[in-house]
């Protein structure tokens, strides 16, 4: 999630099961906590960990062994639009213009932050995990030009059915690797 905010707000709205399962990051958490959490997701490869871009969850942890299986980046984590977040995009303009000046003092932390969170699943080049990005804008100019050119983003309105592929293969695959 960008925020706290809006990962509360998703989360009463997923169902009561999927609620009683979660593991929940939280702004005030200690180190200890954080350490006791990422323990029962590894005891639980049913787990699901919500999760702050930028946060200890989404870029302190290594997650070992394949796991995390599915990883969904819900929407972009732009700064808000501060004196430090305007001041950075000004020396960026004055150094390279005006369009690259927003590129590389708004955007481009952003998508390093959704980087960061989306490259937890993958540790090792066995390790299989699907990633959703969940915003219409990261398949659009100029957030799809951001990712790397082995990142191959698309839009659709069947994510289910893409998943259930992905965990379709990936599971004929370990089968095949063994």
């Amino acid at each position: 999630f960008p925020s706290y905010a809006l990962q509360r707000d998703i989360a009463v709205y997923l169902p009561e099961e999927v609620r009683r399962k979660a593991i929940v990051e939280r702004r005030e958490m200690r180190k200890e906590e954080k350490n006791r959490l990422y323990e029962l997701l590894r005891e639980d490869s049913g787990g699901i960990l919500l999760a702050v871009q930028g946060g200890s969850f989404s870029e302190g942890m290594d997650y070992e062994s394949n796991m995390l299986k599915a990883i969904i980046v819900v929407g972009l984590p732009l700064s808000p639009p501060t004196l430090e977040v305007k001041t950075v995009i000004g020396y960026y303009r004055s150094e390279f213009g005006a369009e690259k000046g927003k590129l590389y003092g708004y955007l481009y932390p952003a998508i390093t932050k959704v980087l960061q969170a989306a490259g937890r699943g993958i540790r090792s080049e066995h390790d299989r995990c699907i990633i959703i990005l969940m915003d219409y804008r990261f398949a659009q100019f100029p957030y799809k030009n951001c990712f790397p050119a082995d990142y191959h983003v698309t839009s659709t309105d069947r994510a289910e059915e893409f998943a259930k592929s992905f965990f379709k293969y990936r599971n004929a695959k370990i089968m095949t690797d063994n």
